[in-house]
């Protein structure tokens, strides 16, 4: 088992993926440079959580990069984990991934809200941390805890280029977003999920060029909202099939 994550890529790198192709199972990934979690520090209740990962295992690291230049641009990845004793590991985690929709376009000049999309938690757990993947159209990624009637915002960013990636735990406090500002932000402190919570997103997408844009890997020629995020406890099951 391993827990704590760290990421360091060259300019222009816009994600890294890490697989364990012998299971399919999305160990974890980045788009930006950091430590998971916050200075590779475990909070008090993430003591006993940790991620498998078999002896001799295969990895497969998918790497999406940007060259806007005209010169060759150098591409380096470094991941670590931190390996955790299997003897103190009673939770695993669950994959947050849902890219809601794959099939909206957004047409030259329009500027539109795509989503909400929503996925369903299927019991009580936690929300460990979370981030937006979007495109360069994107000016907006915000996401939502949906309680008996009560919808708290918990994510909003506006920077594709370096997107937010928030933690939920005890060590952490995230500075609320700021829509004046363009400054992104989340929930403080222990996110909790109860089954019957819905986790929602949506992206605010202004597409300037005179093509329309579909949902694609080109970073400037299209668009993604994909919520990713790691969950413990629980699962949420997406709406969108």
């Amino acid at each position: 088992y391993f827990y704590v994550r760290q990421y360091r890529m060259r300019p222009g790198a816009h994600h890294t993926i890490v697989t364990d192709t012998s299971t399919g199972r999305r160990l974890s990934g980045s788009d930006i440079n950091q430590d998971q979690p916050v200075g590779g520090i475990v909070a008090p209740e993430n003591a006993d959580v940790g991620i498998p990962l078999a002896a001799h295992a295969p990895i497969s690291t998918s790497h999406h990069a940007i060259n806007t230049g005209t010169d060759p641009l150098l591409q380096e990845i470094w991941v670590n984990f931190w390996y955790v004793d299997p003897s103190k590991v009673k939770e695993t985690t669950t994959l947050l991934y849902d890219p809601g929709s794959i099939t909206d376009t957004v047409a030259p000049g329009q500027n539109v809200v795509l989503g909400p999309w929503q996925c369903d938690i299927q019991s009580d757990g936690r929300l460990l941390s979370m981030w937006g993947h979007v495109h360069a159209n994107d000016v907006r990624f915000s996401a939502w805890r949906t309680r008996g009637g009560q919808r708290d915002l918990i994510y909003e960013a506006y920077d594709w280029q370096e997107p937010l990636w928030t933690e939920f735990t005890s060590l952490v406090t995230n500075s609320p977003p700021n829509p004046t500002t363009k400054t992104g932000g989340g929930w403080s402190g222990i996110l909790d999920l109860k089954q019957g919570d819905t986790l929602e997103w949506e992206c605010n997408e202004d597409n300037t060029q005179s093509t329309t844009l579909y949902f694609t890997n080109q970073t400037y020629k299209g668009w993604m909202c994909i919520i990713i995020g790691e969950l413990v406890g629980t699962s949420c099951k997406s709406r969108s099939g």
